[in-house]
């Protein structure tokens, strides 16, 4: 009896800790993107900090995919650090205090896509994308000099696939723009050898879905070094120019090719028939597309 008294007490005392994460938003769209960007990998590995979640995936020790979820993401984001194994330790030498510790495992990332996504409103739909755009929005270098590449700038501002026509195009459908169902989701991790629980919701009043996500020990991943002193390309410019170019791009084409070219010295102005400081080229199955008139 004293046994099963022990056991009852020790639940008892694991129920009475807090999670070592407890997160909620009101519309998943954007959390599911920012995962769907590094899900080239089934496996993730998880780190819970203060300041947010980073989801690393690692692809046949090549690639590296790195998403930094911010606590400001969520509307309510609450961290609990682990509990630190106690030193023992008999010197009378005050104990300096412990740094505070992440919160890591590793999670079936395609899995908890699919939970995600489980009430069909968290990701786009290969409904969403229409066939007939392929050709719609492709401009042919052949057209001659910059005429393509005008033809590119001025449709991507004021015309298909702009800024102004509802959402730039495909990317604002990847990205979860536009009207429809929200979805919300409550997430929650007790600690090392728990699953990852997501309560997914529509509304109130609508369906629900809990799903429990198998967590693992971490693994150690592949580390890349950077060095910023190398740096031979550097461009800061607004996301939404970017992305407003990349929806003009070919969704089918297998080659991205980046092109920079270094700024006039100082104290010069750029000449009229200076090549654009930033290009994009896409080479796929319809042909070649180049976007300039990015900045």
């Amino acid at each position: 009896m004293s046994n099963l008294g022990t056991q009852v007490e020790d639940n008892l005392q694991e129920q009475e800790l807090p999670h070592v994460l407890s997160a909620y938003m009101h519309d998943v769209r954007y959390f599911s993107a920012l995962l769907r960007g590094v899900s080239f990998a089934k496996m993730a590995s998880v780190t819970v900090m203060k300041s947010g979640l980073i989801v690393t995936t690692e692809e046949a020790r090549t690639l590296l995919g790195t998403a930094y979820i911010f606590a400001d993401t969520f509307d309510e984001y609450t961290y609990n650090p682990p509990p630190q194994p106690q030193p023992m330790s008999q010197s009378s030498s005050p104990t300096p205090e412990p740094e505070e510790m992440n919160a890591a495992f590793d999670v079936n990332l395609a899995v908890l896509l699919e939970c995600l996504n489980i009430l069909g409103t968290a990701g786009p739909t290969a409904s969403n994308l229409k066939p007939n755009d392929k050709a719609h929005r492709f401009h042919d270098l052949g057209k001659g000099n910059d005429e393509g590449a005008n033809e590119a700038g001025s449709s991507r501002r004021n015309g298909r696939g702009g800024a102004q026509d509802g959402g730039s195009g495909r990317l604002d459908q990847y990205f979860g723009g536009g009207g429809g169902k929200k979805t919300g989701m409550r997430l929650s991790y007790a600690g090392a050898g728990y699953p990852l629980t997501l309560l997914i919701a529509e509304e109130a009043d609508g369906p629900t879905a809990t799903c429990e996500v198998t967590t693992f020990d971490p693994e150690p991943r592949l580390e890349l070094p950077f060095d910023s002193d190398q740096t031979a390309l550097r461009i800061i410019l607004k996301s939404s120019w970017l992305r407003d170019a990349l929806s003009e791009l070919e969704p089918s084409c297998e080659k991205l090719t980046i092109v920079g070219n270094p700024p006039p010295a100082d104290g010069r102005a750029p000449r009229a028939s200076a090549p654009p400081r930033f290009r994009l080229k896409a080479v796929g199955n319809w042909g070649s597309t180049e976007v300039r008139n990015i900045t």
